[in-house]
């Protein structure tokens, strides 16, 4: 059998070829003789070549096939010699079908090739091909578990069985371990169960281990009630099964930290604007004993702007019975509730009810959809609680090293004597800290404040023959507090000042108690909001990124507001300006949530600042005589968590600048197509705006970046620039494309919709030294779907920003 010559078979080619033809040079030397037709060389015997590609030795997994198919040998530099295959396991034959065998046994299989030339000359080599298993077997679970258990519950097991490639049917080694997975924690299993005796999680260790020595080992969880727990919200799987909504409302699964006050999650219970009412009904609820303890309780937070009632409830079908009310669901902190057991005797029947949480819209207001809570940790108590401090009301955390009192020193620009420390477990008189491991955590500003109350017994605070003090309420950063299990002690700044520079500036203004002043008034157009400190901004330049984190509050209803119309919390604009008049057109963020913590960033430029005035935050309600008075909002504040700045290392805008057609390049596919510097601009005055009125197709816009950028551009720097597209016509969908040239990009994004301006990044090095050689980006914008009638779209370019990795 002959065979097309394949790659290595042309490089034996190649060598024979040369051999043949050095052989034939030196020939040429000799004096010339008659030629036999059998020897053409001469001599005394036939000269012959033959090169043989032999694969090398090969180790492969069992059930792999192994091919021949490419094995050859190339006899005297042209003609193509298919070999004979013979393959041995031990002494067995194997057979080979197709130039192909299939391991399927383990060990070492010999193979022979056997090449038989023209001249009848036999040549053979060997190889060797070692079959090996190294896969685990397969472990299959025939069953599910029940669930959640509690103590002296009894868990029967699922059924485990384990399979192998190689071995087949193999058995499966089943444990049970109580806490940690070691022998002196190894749970007695009697006819394939076992009975939960303490309150440790559980884990089921499945093993099996095949004749070649590998294993496989799957763990299973099995999730037991932490002592006294009714529900710990742990298992997201779980929420999702035991608890049903109704009346419009939602619930789910939440594992932000934030909102968890112990293990690994909670229940996030909020309304929508497509109900009024809703209630969770607990399924591990029904046929609670409350008889041996002091009664339940429960912690929420309310992420409301507002106030919020929460009823616990006894539940029956779709009826419910309430069993406390509680309008002291206080906004922006955790709050413990405890429920006597006397409450729930009233109402709750073991046979009958499970328990429930249930929540019903404002008639007046109509803003129920704003109901927004996390509910954690609902356990028995077994006695009435002690005075415990809501975790949102911590200042500094408990520490083992030795610690300083917060000193003057320390906290440049604040009035120590407003400084009050608040001991929450004041257990030896030592636990007064501010300072720790040497390090201040955190200071910031505040105004009128609640410290702390510990649970709801029937009023709001605590009982009367306890003595309180208070303050107000704390403003902390997001995620500071890591471990709630701790005593803690708080320092309540009641100033009005912002902290030295070595702080995160932090900036609180309006408690609620009376109106911001009013800085923009149009028609039909009313805005509130909060002029920043010129110290937070002095050493910021032109071209720095600055990042606002903010919140906006509405609050106490004003006396002789009413009226009806539409609109919701998120019918509020955000606006950030310089002095309240010159807006940042980035600076602008539609669809404020209310209470909740946002960023919002844009370029600085400070030559704004000194003509119009210094940064201001506004919160601007669209109808001054319309929605806003609505629901009775009269007051509002304007939070300031912090400000950040990202510093320019080089920035090019278009400030001052006439258009240049050899700095600012267009290529452009059809007419109708141009490049300028118009007034609507990211940031200052101009940007580069590329329009397109009857587009099909795509254009391309060539940036040339200045000398100083172009110098700072570095390994351990990055690109910024901002971007923003509207639509001429139908069509509200692009692409856009960033690169050095046409022929690679280094930046691109799918499916750009209409949007406000966006900030892109190229931040590889290798990209940006590819930027920097070339000294220029150039962009590409194409529609999505050329074919639809488009009618064109407008582009926007501003800010380009070196700043540091």
């Amino acid at each position: 059998m002959r065979k097309k010559i394949n790659g290595k078979l042309l490089a034996l080619f190649a060598l024979c070829l040369v051999t043949a033809l050095c052989s034939a040079f030196f020939a040429a030397c000799k004096p010339e003789e008659p030629e036999n037709p059998d020897n053409p060389g001469g001599g005394d015997t036939p000269q012959t070549t033959f090169v043989a590609d032999i694969p090398a030795d090969a180790t492969l997994e069992y059930g792999s096939t192994y091919s021949f198919d490419v094995v050859a040998g190339l006899y005297n530099g042209t003609e193509v010699i298919d070999p004979v295959v013979t393959v041995m396991l031990g002494e067995t034959a194997v057979q080979v079908l197709q130039q192909k065998i299939m391991l399927n046994k383990l060990g070492e299989y010999k193979v022979t090739y056997t090449f038989t030339l023209p001249n009848r000359e036999v040549k053979t080599y060997n190889q060797k091909i070692t079959c090996v298993d190294t896969k685990g077997p397969s472990v299959m679970q025939n069953g599910e578990l029940g669930g959640k258990y509690r103590f002296n519950d009894e868990v029967t097991l699922p059924t485990f069985t384990a399979s192998d490639l190689v071995d087949g049917t193999l058995t499966a080694d089943v444990k049970v371990y109580c806490g940690e997975i070691k022998e002196a924690n190894l749970v007695t299993v009697t006819d394939n169960k076992f009975t939960v005796d303490g309150y440790e999680g559980y884990t089921i260790v499945v093993t099996a281990k095949d004749k070649s020595g590998n294993e496989t080992k799957n763990e299973i969880p099995v999730n037991v009630f932490a002592e006294n727990e009714i529900e710990y919200f742990n298992v997201g799987s779980y929420v999702e099964s035991a608890v049903s909504t109704a009346g419009g409302g939602q619930m789910a699964f939440n594992n932000d930290k934030k909102y968890v006050i112990e293990g690994e999650g909670s229940v996030h219970f909020y309304t929508t604007k497509d109900g009024k009412w809703i209630s969770l009904h607990f399924d591990e609820t029904g046929n609670m004993d409350f008889s041996d303890v002091y009664g339940l309780s429960y912690w929420v937070y309310n992420n409301s702007p507002r106030a919020y009632n929460l009823d616990l409830c006894a539940c029956k079908g779709t009826e419910s019975a309430g069993i406390i009310s509680r309008n002291l669901i206080q906004p922006n902190r955790w709050t413990k509730v405890v429920v006597e057991k006397a409450d729930i005797d009233k109402v709750y029947k073991p046979a009958e009810h499970k328990l429930g949480f249930s929540f019903n819209g404002d008639d007046y207001r109509d803003n129920f959809w704003e109901f927004d809570m996390y509910i954690d940790c609902i356990r028995f108590e077994e006695a009435a609680p002690t005075v415990e401090f809501a975790p949102q009301d911590i200042l500094c955390q408990e520490s083992a090293e030795e610690t300083t009192v917060l000193s003057a020193a320390d906290c440049e620009g604040l009035d120590t004597a407003l400084l009050k420390a608040v001991l929450l477990d004041d257990k030896g008189g030592k636990t007064e800290l501010s300072v720790v491991n040497g390090e201040i955590k955190h200071a910031f500003t505040m105004g009128k404040y609640t410290v702390c109350y510990s649970y709801i017994d029937g009023a709001e605070g605590f009982t009367a023959a306890q003595s309180v003090i208070v303050y107000g309420d704390l403003t902390m950063p997001e995620g500071y507090i890591d471990d709630m299990s701790k005593p803690y002690t708080a320092y309540l700044y009641e100033g009005k000042h912002t902290v030295g520079q070595q702080f995160e500036p932090v900036y609180v203004a309006g408690d609620g108690t009376e109106p911001n002043r009013i800085v923009a008034k149009t028609t039909g157009d009313c805005s509130f909001g909060l002029a920043l400190n010129k110290e937070l901004l002095k050493n910021v330049k032109t071209g720095d990124i600055v990042t606002v984190r903010y919140k906006m509050n509405l609050t106490g209803p004003a006396a002789g507001l009413d009226g009806v119309t539409s609109g919701a919390a998120s019918d509020f604009n955000l606006r950030m300006s310089y002095g309240g008049t010159k807006y940042i057109e980035d600076g602008y963020l539609n669809g404020i949530e209310i209470g909740v913590w946002k960023n919002v960033s844009f370029v600085y430029d400070k030559a704004f600042a000194d003509q119009y005035g210094t940064l201001t935050i506004l919160l601007e309600y669209p109808w001054a005589d319309g929605y806003y008075l609505t629901y009775g909002y009269a007051y509002g504040s304007v939070e300031i968590a912090s400000i950040k700045c990202e510093s320019a290392l080089a920035h090019q805008g278009f400030e001052g600048e006439t258009f240049d057609a050899e700095k600012y390049v267009l290529e452009k596919s059809q007419a109708d197509t141009t490049l300028s510097f118009v007034t609507a601009a990211h940031s200052g005055a101009q940007s580069l705006k590329l329009t397109n009125a009857t587009w099909e197709g795509a254009a391309y816009v060539t940036v040339k970046l200045d000398a100083k950028m172009l110098e700072q551009l570095g390994e351990n720097s990055k690109l910024a620039f901002y971007f923003r597209v509207n639509k001429i016509g139908s069509q509200d969908a692009f692409n856009l494309r960033a690169g050095v040239d046409k022929s690679a990009w280094e930046l691109a994004i799918d499916n750009i919709k209409m949007s406000s301006w966006v900030r892109y990044e190229i931040d590889d090095a290798a990209k940006i030294a590819k930027i920097k050689s070339a000294g220029q980006l150039v962009f590409f914008i194409e529609q999505v779907n050329p074919s639809a009638v488009g009618y064109g779209f407008e582009a926007f370019f501003d800010d380009f920003v070196v700043l540091e990795k």
